[in-house]
């Protein structure tokens, strides 16, 4: 009877021993405090203002001024203007090499000019977008840019026009309420 019960004393403290051993184990200690990575917070970019508008005659070029601002740290972000509006915009970042990339330090905003240059032959506006990349990635924080032309150049594209101009879709019943510029009813 003793030895049965020395066997149990020593398998309880063993048991009681492994307990303690695995509680001890799981609770973090003070050395892990901090170094534990949660999830990393999403870059939320956003422009001092959503659309850009400028008025130009053609042959013309002219400056526009807005800021790029995100909400935590983002690396290798660069700027591109694709389409026909490309063709007449060049943007750059304060400091920074056209064509370059750039870090966005958290709420601290960077001075974007668009540079806009209308050749003398245009005879149409151009509007499209300044597309945010990181690192390579397009982002949806997008800044809307539309380059009137006015002036001489577009009153010779409608000179002799006696009647209003067309829209770009024509009249060839687009579905948007055009119809097909033919009179339905006698």
């Amino acid at each position: 009877m003793v030895r049965s019960r020395r066997m149990l004393v020593s398998l309880l403290l063993a048991a009681l021993l492994a307990v303690t051993a695995s509680v001890v184990g799981a609770a973090p200690g003070p050395q892990a405090k901090g170094t534990a990575k949660g999830p990393k917070a999403k870059a939320r970019m956003t422009w001092s203002v959503k659309r850009v508008e400028h008025s130009l005659n053609a042959g013309e070029s002219g400056n526009a001024t807005v800021t790029l601002t995100s909400n935590v740290d983002v690396a290798k972000v660069s700027l591109r203007v694709p389409g026909g509006l490309g063709r007449i915009t060049k943007v750059s970042a304060a400091g920074v090499a056209q064509g370059s990339t750039f870090n966005l330090t958290a709420n601290t905003p960077v001075t974007v000019t668009l540079a806009f240059a209308v050749p003398a032959n245009a005879v149409e506006s151009q509007g499209g977008v300044v597309q945010v990349l990181v690192g390579g990635r397009n982002t949806p924080e997008s800044l809307k840019v539309f380059v009137k032309l006015t002036g001489a150049a577009d009153a010779d594209a409608n000179a002799g026009q006696s009647k209003q101009p067309e829209n770009k879709a024509g009249r060839q019943g687009n579905g948007r309420g055009q119809g097909n510029g033919k009179n339905k009813s006698k």
